[in-house]
């Protein structure tokens, strides 16, 4: 039988464990790159084309980006010999791609730039909070009250492309949070 101190030094070596098996398996960092590029360029498409063309671009964009991020995922699985249900992640990603044409379509159908620009980037930074609680990550907690602040800003300026503005600051903002949160980079 353990006495006390050798039961707290190994559940304090369980815990350590513990924590170093969770920052291996966190891959949002290249979801994060990946959607932030994505965010990115869709940006001109606002302008250019309106809703439908914006809309159109994530019909293909959306699936492009998730096959990257979902086979990234796999393969670190397999290198790390860790299995991980990726049940709540499909989850997340169906909802939000639901949220976001729902609310961009209803918008438009509706006549309501807000609605249909501002209402994905919210349906996002919503999402992005359940990532948060999922990964166990106060980094992504940040990010997404802070792309909400941001849809608060966008609308009470009354930007005349706030779908342009938000998905150029949005993307900006994923691809610098998924360098800060690469593996090997000390955010202590």
């Amino acid at each position: 039988m353990l006495d006390d101190d050798e039961a707290a030094g190994r559940l304090a070596e369980v815990r350590v464990l513990r924590r170093q098996t969770l920052k291996q398996l966190q891959s949002y960092w290249f979801a994060l790159l990946v959607f932030g590029t994505l965010l990115a360029a869709s940006a001109p498409f606002f302008g250019l084309f309106g809703g439908a063309g914006t809309a159109l671009y994530w019909l293909v964009a959306a699936p492009a980006g998730t096959v990257l991020v979902v086979r990234r995922s796999r393969d670190l699985c397999v290198v790390q010999g860790v299995a991980r249900s990726h049940r709540p992640y499909f989850l997340l990603g169906a909802g939000l791609v639901v949220a976001c044409f729902g609310l961009g379509f209803g918008g438009g159908v509706a006549g309501s730039v807000a609605i249909s620009e501002v209402g994905p980037p919210v349906a996002i930074a919503v999402g992005y909070i359940v990532l948060a609680w999922i990964e166990r990550s106060a980094l992504l907690a940040t990010l997404a009250v802070g792309l909400g602040a941001c849809c608060l800003v966008v609308l009470g300026r009354g930007v005349s492309s706030p779908g342009a503005v938000l998905a150029v600051v949005y993307g900006a903002s994923f691809i610098v949070v998924g360098l800060v949160a690469r593996p090997g980079v000390d955010t202590r």
